[in-house]
């Protein structure tokens, strides 16, 4: 779809190289098929040709967010929504932009403008659904994710994001439900298939959690999520070492990824490699001061190697974050 779209854009440039609405389109279209720069490169042209436009900033505040550059897409969707107050799409972007900053109340508050200018914007539902995922606010997601369906039974980022929402509530089935939907209608989510993985890992499903995340990975290979969750499907199967080399490449890929750390901990900690697990788990605790599950494991290892006080220090501290076993 997006090719033949391209390719028409191609001719009209072609005859006439001024039409900023044709540079706009292809960039939005090269943006669909993930050539980030190629869409920035057309964006910026019609960002030339029409710098009043707010449509123009927009589309590339888009892109930049696709790219994970937050910054550089927020500071292009305030031009935009400076240009035009009533563009709820800019919301839209912005808010997601927020979501990829953790800024998760800002998104939300952008996401609430959105749908207040255009209440049939059904991405916008989906995008704030994910916001309240992100803050726990699990029902409040479902809801949010049930309007976006409701817009549009084929959105498949409102059945994926559901399906995150019930995995995070413990109700597997109905994730991977919603999930195998996503994949219906979009078979090239990495990001869902890594997470149908994690759903089949707490089934213990071992094997066709690993096939999902080995699907995610081959279409986006540095999706580090995607190693850090299969690495956790290799940790279930008892292949501790196949686990830390996919932790170590999760690591490599985000370094900032507090969940590697802690799975490779366990892993360590599995191997009765107590220091060096315990190297990892500080480096975790280091990225997420009020990572639970860290605390509890360090004081496991502690209690391994003696330290009951420094044990009952970290259960009591997993346990006034909400730790349960």
């Amino acid at each position: 779809m997006y090719d033949l779209a391209i390719s028409e854009y191609d001719a009209a440039i072609s005859i006439d190289p001024g039409i900023a609405e044709a540079y706009n389109n292809r960039g939005l279209s090269y943006t669909e098929k993930k050539l980030y720069d190629r869409a920035i490169a057309d964006l910026n042209t019609a960002i030339d040709l029409e710098p009043d436009s707010a449509i123009g900033y927009n589309n590339r505040g888009y892109a930049y967010g696709q790219k994970r550059l937050y910054d550089r897409a927020i500071s292009d969707l305030n031009i935009a929504i400076d240009l035009d107050p009533d563009l709820a799409i800019a919301y839209n972007n912005r808010g997601n932009a927020y979501v990829g900053k953790g800024s998760y109340n800002r998104a939300i508050a952008d996401l609430d403008t959105a749908i207040d200018l255009d209440p049939d914007l059904t991405i916008a539902y989906s995008t704030r659904g994910y916001a309240y995922v992100e803050k726990g606010s699990y029902d409040r997601a479902i809801a949010d994710f049930n309007t976006a369906i409701g817009l549009d039974p084929d959105l498949p980022e409102a059945y994926s994001n559901r399906g995150l929402a019930y995995l995070n509530k413990g109700l597997h089935d109905r994730a991977i439900t919603d999930f195998d939907t996503a994949i219906g209608l979009d078979p090239d989510l990495a990001m869902v298939y890594s997470n149908r993985g994690v759903a089949y890992a707490e089934k213990e499903l071992y094997d066709r959690a690993i096939a999902d995340l080995d699907t995610a990975i081959g279409l986006e290979p540095n999706l580090a999520i995607a190693h850090t969750n299969r690495g956790y499907a290799h940790i279930g199967k008892g292949l501790y070492d196949h686990a830390i080399t996919d932790l170590d490449n999760a690591i490599r890929i985000n370094p900032n990824l507090s969940e590697a750390y802690m799975h490779k901990g366990v892993a360590f900690f599995l191997k009765e490699l107590y220091d060096q697990a315990i190297d990892d788990i500080e480096v975790a605790l280091g990225l997420d001061p009020e990572y639970a599950d860290a605390f509890y494991l360090r004081g496991l290892i502690r209690e391994r190697l003696g330290d009951d006080t420094g044990a009952e220090q970290d259960f009591q501290r997993a346990e006034e974050l909400g730790f349960e076993e």
